[in-house]
């Protein structure tokens, strides 16, 4: 479309829809900016540039963000802002065109968080901007992952700020969350109505993973994030298991134990193991224990015939009957008589 307009030569077009995005982010800036006035009037009459706050060359071209958190700003906009924060845009904008930054260059390791079967998550700082973030090291084999999470914008799933894809390995930039699920079991069950709070944002996104053909896998406590034990935002975390299945059965076997849903065990199951995996999350939090006990291997005899109680009988003395109906409707290994994401959110809008 930009090549079509003439806002390259023609030499250049080729290039240009071999890297869509590139081509998008120039010209825009040369719109934008005034450069090309006589298009920017006829040609692009709404014609935008997205740049972050901070001067950080941030741009978001045709809904994909190449880099960080970005604003609308107009022509007059932009060159405001550089001028007022003294920004030589000659200088600017010849860095810019020079070449993206490296991983490296744009952001340093502060140090490990943690490691999984699908990848490191490291503690970041943006160089530029101070910000802290967490970022994800993965293979480069595993772009599913980044397709997935590009494809899921929702305020309770991952946010990707940014990634790159540098020789072996593909780096992911997402906001740094400080507790899993996990850690606030530490001190015991969850009150219940703080419980259902974080099952209902958990239940949002699940809803909309499955609306967007998205199954996730994986879903146990320590993939599901709050920001704090004061605010309860959550976020759905790590898709390096998830698939699409795209109304069609799925056979790779990837789970953690305490969380498998009995299909998965027996081969063939679809986006519906994700309700088990969220019924047992909601068993832990309201009991403080697990459904199931023993070794793995017990585990798993046991979550292939469903065979679970609400146990132990004290840790269930006064938790309501929403709670428990929610955990029975979930934890059930027909799959047909399972309830989906959009149910449980009815049911808990009823319970209001």
């Amino acid at each position: 479309e930009y090549a079509s307009y003439g806002l390259v030569p023609p030499v250049e077009r080729e290039a240009c829809l071999e890297h869509p995005v590139e081509t998008a982010v120039r010209c825009t800036l040369d719109v934008a900016l005034g450069l090309l006035p006589h298009l920017f009037a006829s040609a692009h009459p709404s014609g935008m540039l997205l740049c972050s706050a901070t001067i950080d060359p941030t741009l978001v071209v045709g809904g994909v963000t190449v880099l960080g958190l970005a604003i609308t700003l107009t022509k007059d906009e932009i060159l405001h802002l550089f001028r007022r924060h003294g920004v030589d845009l000659q200088s600017f904008f010849a860095g810019l065109f020079a070449g993206r930054q490296s991983f490296a260059e744009a952001y340093r390791v502060l140090g490990k968080i943690g490691e999984g079967g699908y990848g490191v998550i490291h503690r970041v700082r943006h160089r530029q901007t101070s910000r802290v973030f967490a970022v994800k090291e993965i293979p480069a084999t595993m772009k599913a992952e980044l397709q997935i999470l590009r494809d899921l914008q929702h305020t309770h799933v991952a946010k990707l700020h940014g990634a790159w894809e540098e020789g072996m390995c593909i780096y992911l930039v997402m906001d740094l969350y400080q507790q899993d699920l996990s850690w606030m079991l530490r001190a015991g069950a969850v009150p219940e109505e703080r419980a259902l709070c974080i099952f209902e944002q958990l239940m949002t996104a699940v809803a909309f993973i499955h609306m967007k053909g998205v199954c996730h896998r994986d879903i146990k406590l320590a993939n599901v994030m709050v920001q704090s034990t004061q605010d309860l935002h959550v976020r759905l975390l790590d898709f390096g298991a998830a698939a699409y299945y795209n109304k069609r059965q799925l056979t790779t076997t990837v789970f953690t134990a305490q969380f498998v849903a009995p299909e998965m065990l027996a081969g063939a199951y679809d986006h519906r193991i994700d309700m088990w995996s969220s019924g047992v999350l909601l068993f832990w939090l309201l009991s403080g224990w697990p459904p199931f006990s023993g070794d793995n291997c017990q585990i798993l005899r046991s979550v292939k015939i469903a065979k679970w109680q609400f146990e132990p009988v004290a840790a269930w003395q006064g938790i309501s009957g929403v709670g428990r109906s929610l955990v029975a409707s979930l934890m059930v290994k027909e799959v047909e008589t399972r309830i989906g994401a959009a149910e449980v959110l009815q049911q808990m809008a009823e319970r209001c």
